[in-house]
């Protein structure tokens, strides 16, 4: 299994650097190598950070939802195309070198964006489709 590195929370929510396995893509889903990511300094207080959807307890979430890289092929996207985005509350975030999506939450970088500034875009417009 291919390997990752990624930062985690703690049991005390600091970061510490770890590494994990990439991870799969499942049907619906595409896997994004991600170039940078954002993280909001409050997430390690959200409810997504120590809990999973159903409400049972969840420890070491790899924090950051807002991230620009470049993505594996499905529907809507090729192989290699530049992609920003978010990924699902839930989800293990970004601050890793691999994280999963879907493509209803992607779009195409724009070719006038860094993917540094693409990741920094605010969840508002992601969400909106107002990009740009």
């Amino acid at each position: 299994m291919a390997k990752m590195k990624a930062m985690e929370f703690t049991d005390k929510l600091n970061l510490q650097p770890v590494i994990r396995p990439v991870p799969e893509a499942q049907a619906g889903e595409i896997l994004i190598q991600v170039s940078a990511v954002g993280v909001t300094r409050t997430e390690k207080l959200w409810s997504t950070t120590s809990h999973y959807a159903d409400g049972t307890a969840r420890s070491k979430a790899i924090p950051g939802h807002e991230f620009s890289g470049i993505g594996a092929g499905v529907t809507g996207y090729s192989l290699g195309d530049a992609v920003f985005g978010l990924n699902d509350w839930f989800a293990e975030g970004a601050t890793a070198e691999f994280c999963i999506t879907k493509p209803s939450n992607l779009s195409l970088k724009p070719s006038s964006l860094s993917h540094i500034e693409a990741a920094s875009v605010k969840r508002a417009r992601l969400t909106s489709g107002s990009i740009l």
